[in-house]
């Protein structure tokens, strides 16, 4: 099978609560053996919500209640859902559960088998499911805590940097937890250590090639517009060399689609491949004030033998974003630069929206963008 498969892992999951030292594969065999005190919970979400929908707790962001929901720092969180997967999908030469957000320090672990750990709330992870899935139901279970134990008991910043320049400064130890920092505590909102899988799961199967990365940035030259870039192909067998036909669509917000083909031979592993569209009639990008925010919606397929291997679909605006440093004579400047055009810029600073980032609608972003766009100055040159 070439046709690639996603199955979303999103919705109705089980929470169960443990001491910090239940973890690892004997870990998930005791949770796994556990009948009693599973609890529900969402994906995506975090344990505050889930215990709020339960009882078990009161809303943080009233009065001072978020020094009373600091207790989940204490235990592990372990969720759990079943993965439904046919023959078919077990054909394919990449397997993978990705999750787009685990907050914080995590480990996976599927029919029992640990697949991967993770302790970073920025970024996705995936994690290879191949050999581990079995056709059918499959258990799922993912060890979360909010990372502050594995802080706890590290010694002094000054001590880490050997310099005891460092031992009268109030570092804390949080900063080496790759977290949100307000979540320790900040000006607008008291501590609040989140835990959950506050992102997107899901599962995906590929073969062929795919996209491994994708990138195009704008190039403006006088009055011509172009998109400068690459797209990283990756051939997903291991010794075979293939063939593909990459194919672009760049539709404008008014106007005509604007096509790219191309055909490669790829050996294995990964190719960069590079990228260069010229725009007729661009229709440039540019700050509140200077002008519209036109978006270009792009669209890449990769097949092979007729089937298609992959697809990405993103939308784009056509600007430059530059920053000013020549030499003065006293100095340098530092002026930004946008499509060419010197802006100065007004503003504001953005707060998270919520002390729980993971209950952060994509409307209520767009409500809170549009009022800001509203109530603030616009750019001017």
């Amino acid at each position: 099978m070439i046709t690639p498969q996603l199955f979303s892992l999103n919705g109705a999951w089980s929470v169960l609560a443990t001491p910090l030292d239940v973890d690892g594969e004997a870990g998930c065999c005791r949770v796994s053996a556990a009948v009693d005190s599973w609890m529900s919970a969402e994906v995506p979400g975090d344990i505050h919500l889930d215990l709020m929908r339960a009882g078990k707790m009161e809303e943080p962001e009233i009065g001072d209640n978020a020094r009373r929901c600091r207790w989940p720092e204490e235990h592990a969180w372990w969720y759990r859902t079943t993965v439904t997967v046919d023959a078919d999908f077990l054909t394919h030469e990449r397997q993978e559960l990705v999750f787009d957000g685990l907050d914080c320090s995590a480990q996976v672990f599927l029919n029992g088998a640990a697949i991967g750990t993770a302790c970073n709330t920025f970024i996705a992870h995936r994690f290879n499911a191949r050999g581990a899935l079995r056709e059918g139901e499959n258990n799922l279970l993912v060890r979360l805590t909010a990372g502050t134990e594995l802080i706890k008991d590290r010694p002094h910043l000054g001590d880490w940097f050997g310099d005891p320049i460092y031992a009268s400064r109030n570092f804390t130890m949080q900063r080496f937890l790759r977290k949100p920092q307000y979540q320790y505590g900040w000006d607008w909102n008291d501590p609040l250590p989140t835990i959950g899988l506050w992102r997107g799961a899901r599962l995906e199967g590929h073969s062929g090639i795919v996209f491994a990365e994708f990138r195009l940035d704008t190039v403006i030259e006088g009055e011509q517009v172009k998109l400068d870039g690459q797209a990283l192909l990756e051939n997903l067998h291991p010794w075979i060399e293939r063939s593909c036909t990459l194919e672009i669509e760049i539709h404008p917000p008014q106007g005509e689609q604007i096509p790219f083909h191309a055909t490669y031979s790829l050996p294995m592993g990964r190719t960069a491949v590079p990228l260069c569209i010229e725009i007729p009639h661009p229709q440039l990008w540019w700050p509140n004030g200077m002008g519209e925010q036109p978006l270009y919606t792009v669209i890449a397929k990769i097949s092979r033998d007729g089937e298609i291997c992959d697809h990405l679909e993103q939308t784009i605006g056509l600007r430059t974003v530059e920053i000013d440093r020549s030499p003065l004579v006293d100095g340098s400047r530092f002026c930004i630069c946008v499509n060419g055009v010197e802006v100065f810029c007004r503003g504001g600073n953005w707060a998270p929206s919520d002390m729980i980032p993971a209950r952060v609608t994509p409307a209520r972003y767009q409500t809170l963008v549009a009022e800001a766009k509203t109530r603030t100055l616009p750019c001017s040159a």
